[in-house]
């Protein structure tokens, strides 16, 4: 099944199962995703801050999703694709992955278990 949805702003949104979400078009000043299971989320546009929390084997694919700032946190075997121009702050766990883009001149990074942190 699939529902569209017109909405002024999504200041947040949360899929749990396998589930999928596609976000086109954002400008807004922040954007909340938590993941759990399996969920997919795809997402475009601008914000000032994002905040992405998975665990599991979630993942988001935030490239052309223009982020001032990010805090991500993501466990278990979930992948997160990102663009952060300024300031990004990443905590992976298990066998999480994690791909910054934009090129943020302020990074902070954990990784525990065998995941990875990379910018592009």
């Amino acid at each position: 099944m699939v529902v569209g949805i017109v909405l002024p702003e999504l200041p947040s949104i949360s899929l749990s199962g396998a589930t999928k979400a596609v976000l086109i078009d954002l400008a807004q000043p922040s954007l909340e995703v938590e993941i759990s299971g399996a969920g997919d989320v795809q997402a475009s546009g601008t914000v000032d801050s994002l905040t992405v929390d998975i665990s599991g084997a979630g993942s988001i694919n935030a490239k052309q999703l223009i982020a001032r700032v990010a805090n991500v946190r993501v466990s278990g075997a979930g992948a997160v694709r990102a663009y952060v121009r300024e300031r990004v702050r990443v905590r992976v766990s298990g066998a999480a992955d994690a791909k910054i883009f934009g090129n943020p001149t302020d990074r902070n990074t954990e990784v525990s278990g065998v995941g990875n942190v990379k910018f592009k």
